[in-house]
């Protein structure tokens, strides 16, 4: 799982949503839509309120994450779930 934008913007931005959404349902095959659904209402209210499309808002997010001051441990695993939620989406 990549931890940067600029990675995250490169093309195996699909592979890796698609990655992270196989990987949570293997990991959580009962509850892997309740895990993902507030990171779905935060890309879908970044999306609205910036009048971006989900993918532009999936990346802006992405820079929050990584501009706050949370451990690395913390970021990969938000950006994971943002990522599976970001797939299911499409």
């Amino acid at each position: 799982m990549t931890t940067n934008s600029g990675e995250i913007n490169s093309k195996d931005f699909a592979d890796q949503a698609v990655n992270a959404l196989s990987n949570l349902k293997r990991a959580m095959p009962k509850d892997w839509k309740k895990a993902i659904q507030p990171y779905q209402e935060q890309i879908k209210n970044q999306a609205s309120e910036a009048s971006v499309s989900t993918t532009t808002a999936v990346l802006m997010l992405v820079k929050k994450i990584n501009a706050s001051a949370i451990s690395m441990s913390i970021v990969k695993i938000q950006h994971f779930f943002l990522l599976a939620a970001y797939c299911d989406m499409l």
